[in-house]
């Protein structure tokens, strides 16, 4: 048995302007999700933390990356 895992690419290493865009976007996905929720919970700290994961697995996603902005102002 194989101790190696599937990894998404690392946004650097992907080649633009092809189907590897949106298999990131998809990958972005699920922390995203996370992020929303913990946000509606008011769990901000938790919401912030997600929404950084999904903007590391996909620098263009501007959902993550607005929702980053707005915690800053819940401070």
């Amino acid at each position: 048995m194989s101790t190696r895992r599937y990894r998404p690419p690392s946004p650097e290493e992907i080649k633009r302007k092809s189907f590897e865009e949106t298999i990131l976007s998809h990958y972005a996905a699920t922390p995203l999700a996370v992020g929303r929720e913990s946000e509606k919970a008011r769990f901000y700290g938790e919401a912030r933390k997600w929404y950084e994961r999904a903007v590391a697995m996909d620098p263009n996603l501007s959902e993550a990356r607005e929702a980053l902005v707005r915690l800053e102002k819940v401070k």
